[in-house]
């Protein structure tokens, strides 16, 4: 079957069928919670910021007409390469996925590597990163390593990140180190299918 994503409404297919992405499972399962508080303009720079770094990453960025509000983000970024080294996979920046055997669709911002051979997964926020990024960020986790079933990458360990990348340009990184998120993700799953069978989520 033929994997698609359609960007608009940011929505993975496995052939015919449609499959949740991680945050949605994440609401469904409580989670994680949108602020209610989020303005129109502030998803507007959440999106574009991403999109910012991701052209940054790819060498496609037209710096000469960034908008003023995304300049500083640009720096936080530079700054978080800058001085942990990091180096992002471009052809794994925002690259939609999906996970065959759990039947979720996944986008990590960014996947990468560090100077000492770590292996890294950070997930970009404009605003504060919320606690529920380190169960997000385990399920990226999940998902790199059912794609690599049966090769080295299988059993390949990513450290986890989330990456505040304020309007000051300072950026601001959180780790998360608890092995227990990856069991918080696959029972989130399991709760996820269950309410999906039981109260008919579409």
């Amino acid at each position: 079957m033929q994997f698609k994503f359609d960007p608009e409404n940011h929505a993975y297919y496995l052939g015919d069928e449609r499959l949740p992405s991680t945050t949605e499972i994440l609401k469904a399962v409580g989670i994680y919670q949108p602020s209610g508080f989020a303005t129109e303009y502030d998803l507007w720079v959440g999106t574009a910021a991403h999109k910012t770094i991701e052209l940054h990453i790819k060498g496609t960025l037209d710096e000469d007409n960034l908008d003023k509000q995304l300049r500083p983000r640009l720096n936080a970024y530079r700054q978080f390469e800058s001085a942990t080294g990091f180096r992002p996979y471009p052809e794994l920046v925002e690259k939609p996925m999906f996970n065959e055997l759990w039947r979720y669709g996944f986008t990590p911002d960014i996947i990468g590597e560090f100077p000492n051979g770590d292996f890294g997964i950070v997930d970009c926020k404009s605003g504060a990163v919320d606690p529920a990024t380190a169960i997000q960020t385990a399920s990226y986790e999940h998902g790199m390593r059912s794609i690599n079933q049966g090769g080295p990458e299988a059993e390949r360990e990513y450290r986890r990140f989330g990456l505040k990348l304020d309007k000051e340009g300072r950026p601001s990184l959180t780790e998360f180190t608890d092995h227990k998120d990856q069991t918080i993700w696959i029972n989130a799953l399991s709760i996820f299918s269950w309410i999906k069978k039981n109260r008919r989520i579409k």
